[in-house]
């Protein structure tokens, strides 16, 4: 999969800061978000997260799946650690 890196912005979240990165998928013009936390470059083992995408538990609360008390918890466990991944 080839992936073009097409924006960024500071996001601040309950956590922290965090540097949202979008990318579009070459192949099927598919985009993606990473949320980055802290310095990730260089040859250390980062934390990271691939979430599934949820649009009801994520962003509109429901209580019928856990995914956004996943999506909390992931964003929780990352600012901990002082720097992350979520995609």
């Amino acid at each position: 999969m080839q992936l073009k890196r097409v924006a960024e912005a500071n996001l601040p979240t309950p956590w922290g800061d965090f540097l949202m990165v979008g990318f579009e998928e070459l192949a099927t013009g598919q985009d993606h978000v990473a949320l980055v936390f802290g310095d990730t470059s260089g040859q250390t083992p980062v934390l990271a997260r691939v979430h599934s995408e949820c649009l009801t538990g994520d962003a509109l609360f429901s209580l019928r799946c856990d995914c956004g008390f996943q999506l909390e918890a992931a964003l929780s466990r990352i600012a901990e650690e002082g720097r992350g991944i979520l995609l």
